[in-house]
Order: C-alpha cells, then structure tokens, then sequence
C-alpha cells in the first residue's frame, strides 16, 4: 500500500541519516585536533661530526618542553610547533694509534630552540605526527679537557704544543625531520637533523635522535 510504501522510504532514509551521522563522528574522532597539546621529554642523539678527511661522532642527551602553538588553516590538521630544550654534549676521544691512550674530551652545554610544522594522523587512540622544521641554538658553555687535567674554553682560539683548534660557535642554525608516535599520555619520536653553519673551522653536525616523553 502507498502508506506502507512511504513508511518504509522513511525508516530507509533515517537508517541513511543515523548511518551517515555515525559515519561523520568516527571521522571526526579520528581526524578531531588536539591543538593544545604539550609534551615533556628526554632525548638521545648521535651527533656525527663531518670534517675534512675524518668523520668522527659526539653523544648528547637533552631535555625540554614541546608546545603546539596554532592550527595552520582549516582544511589539514597542520599545526605550528616550537619548544625549548637543553643539550648536553660529550664524548672521549683516542688517539687513532692507540685507541687505550685518549687525547681529550670534549663536553658542551646548549639550549636550543626549533619550529616546526606538524601534521596529525590519528588512529583511534594512536595518533602520528610527522614534522619538519628549523632550529636555532646557543652554545653557553664549552670545554676540552686533557688527560693531564688542563681545561681549553672552545669558544677561545687555542694554539700551543698541547692542543690546536679554532674558536667554536656560539650560535648555529638547522633543520629536523621526525616522526611523534602518541599513545595516551606516552610519546616517541625518530628525529634526523642537520647544521647549516659551522660548528667549528670546516666541521658541520648531523643527528640522529631518538626521545620518550609525556603530554600533559
């Protein structure tokens, strides 16, 4: 009957209706933004130190605040991202003839500051965000020590019988790529990055950076 009929073509088209409802909140769910996020965290980087005829590589640990700052429009879930952190940079070195005997060591304080533009990915109670950006750093305080215990500022130039080298930088600028895993409160993040300028006379860092950290 006609009346069945129009019944039935409006049971189908709320069907559709709740369906399409339900359809949108789980997109919403998974897309939604999270543009007050902030994370503490610590860090790990391998710091490979590329110079005229030798690479040789640096550890550092550091630990800081990431913040995002803004959504980047209204279409992608692109948000801008900066923070702060504190480096610690050292390592031992060896002579090459005798890797038992070192010849120094080398330790470094810095603070830097990165930007950087970061897209969401969620998926349910997992989100991913891949980043890019640039960083700057101030290096506040730098020292080489000999095994006879004299001590050498690295942003002084230094030549004598011990020890040669030109004056470090104070300030140097980069770039960073990676990737945030989310989960609940629980982040990590694989970062690669690079210097611009030069650290030192002819020597230029890249990283590789690996970091646990919690939001709040």
């Amino acid at each position: 009957c006609c009346l069945c009929a129009v019944g039935a073509s409006a049971q189908v088209t709320e069907i559709k209706s709740i369906s399409t409802l339900k359809e949108n909140e789980v997109a919403n769910e998974t897309f939604a933004p999270s543009s007050d996020w902030a994370y503490l965290f610590v860090d790990y980087s391998l710091n490979v130190i590329n110079q005229p005829g030798e690479n040789t590589s640096l550890d550092s640990f550091s630990f800081g605040l990431r913040k995002c700052l803004k959504r980047l429009g209204d279409k992608l879930p692109l948000y801008a991202e900066s923070g702060l952190q504190m480096q610690i940079f050292f390592d031992d070195y060896y002579y090459e003839d005798n890797y038992n005997e070192k010849a120094y060591s080398l330790m470094m304080f810095s603070f830097k500051l990165p930007l950087n533009i970061v897209y969401e990915h969620r998926m349910g109670s997992v989100a991913l965000y891949p980043y890019a950006g640039f960083s700057f750093r101030a290096n506040l305080w730098g020292e080489l020590e000999l095994p006879s215990g004299e001590k050498y500022d690295l942003f002084k130039d230094t030549d004598n019988y011990k020890v040669e080298y030109r004056a470090f930088e104070r300030f140097q600028f980069g770039s960073q790529v990676g990737v945030r895993l989310a989960w609940k409160n629980f982040n990590a993040a694989l970062e690669a990055g690079m210097d611009f300028n030069e650290w030192c006379e002819a020597t230029k860092l890249f990283s590789v950076t690996l970091a646990a950290g919690i939001s709040f």
